[in-house]
């Protein structure tokens, strides 16, 4: 018995057409994206290694015993925000404003940010205990990023170093973001404008008052910067988490002509370890990353204030207790237990503070 021919029926050939022409325009567009990032600069400092995690000499047990296995399935970046005038992001007195950590599930895109409080006491490095914002001023972004694995057991090697100048331009790029502000705030922003036009040569366009509003770049990077309402630096800090959330927000509805504009006018204003390619995968996965929570260390009832080397400092009130709630925080893990090195900090710190 004679066989029939089966003709599989192709697409119509406009489909077909259309489906070559959107595949090139995936291809153009990750081309672009590739452009803009190769253009931004990268960190040619020391290698920037995690830390060996020394287990607790008594051995009494905990979730983890030093060394956090959960980890593993996160990527852990370090966010600096520096105030640089001279676009020297990587060298100078540049005590970094704003230090966070931004932990990303490698399967799920859930994402949270952890701001690190500036005047928060910690080794610094080589046993020096002070602000740990000075810790960028005195080793750059790979001191930085020791004093934040070996202060609180973390494992990052990559970070994003941020001016304030590449921030509002980010900010500009994606068409602003939606902020409600307070009269309080609204004349603090306006402060900050009317200086960062003196200083930085930006327009001086103040907000018109309270209430829900559409900020551009500079009026977003001067509501970062108010530390003087309730709150003090604390609040300041959570309009920093707020300001980096509702930016993410807006770039993962992004088309790829917006990030490439986002990424072109970050090119002088931003350094990072991270590669093209990392870089890339990062920018390709925005639509699927979400901000699901922020916090900031030490808690607020974590943490006490002291006279340390004639500075109003901010103490963990017992570091290994902060260190554990942030990983519960961060990872998932209860009853972490930290590592021998914090636990020595930990004393160390208390005992400054007179506790």
């Amino acid at each position: 018995m004679k066989r029939k021919k089966v003709r599989r029926r192709r697409g119509h050939p406009i489909l077909r057409i259309l489906g070559a022409l959107a595949v090139l325009a995936a291809a153009a567009c990750v081309g672009l994206l590739l452009y803009a990032v190769h253009g931004i600069p990268r960190y040619e400092g020391p290698e920037i290694q995690a830390p060996v995690v020394e287990a607790p000499r008594d051995d009494t047990g905990g979730a983890a015993g030093g060394v956090d296995e959960a980890m593993e399935d996160y990527t852990n970046i370090a966010l600096f925000g520096v105030d640089s005038r001279s676009q020297d992001l990587l060298e100078g007195n540049n005590r970094s404003d704003s230090i966070m950590i931004v932990s990303i599930h490698k399967k799920t895109g859930d994402m949270k940010v952890v701001s690190v409080f500036r005047d928060t006491v910690l080794d610094v490095g080589d046993g020096y205990y002070t602000k740990c914002n000075a810790a960028y001023a005195y080793g750059g972004p790979s001191q930085a990023v020791a004093m934040l694995n070996n202060n609180l057991d973390l494992n990052v090697t990559d970070f994003i170093t941020i001016g304030f100048e590449g921030l509002a331009d980010a900010i500009d790029a994606l068409g602003g973001i939606e902020l409600e502000i307070t009269e309080e705030e609204a004349d603090y922003i306006n402060m900050y404008v009317h200086d960062m036009s003196r200083e930085l040569g930006t327009p001086d366009t103040p907000v018109s008052g309270a209430g829900t509003q559409t900020l551009n770049g500079i009026q977003a990077t001067a509501y970062c910067r108010i530390r003087y309402t309730a709150g003090d630096d604390f609040r300041r800090a959570q309009r920093q988490r707020t300001v980096l959330q509702l930016t993410a927000e807006k770039a993962a509805g992004a088309n790829p002509i917006q990030l490439y504009r986002v990424l072109t006018a970050l090119s002088e204003e931003v350094t990072t370890s991270l590669s093209d390619k990392e870089m890339t995968g990062l920018i390709t996965r925005l639509g699927g990353l979400s901000v699901s929570d922020t916090m900031g260390f030490p808690r607020e009832d974590g943490r006490v204030f002291a006279m340390i080397e004639g500075q109003d400092c901010i103490v963990p009130d017992t570091l290994t207790e902060e260190v554990s709630a942030l990983h519960a925080f961060l990872f998932g893990t209860e009853d972490y237990l930290p590592s021998q090195g914090v636990q020595d900090r930990s004393a160390t710190i208390s005992g400054l503070a007179g506790r």
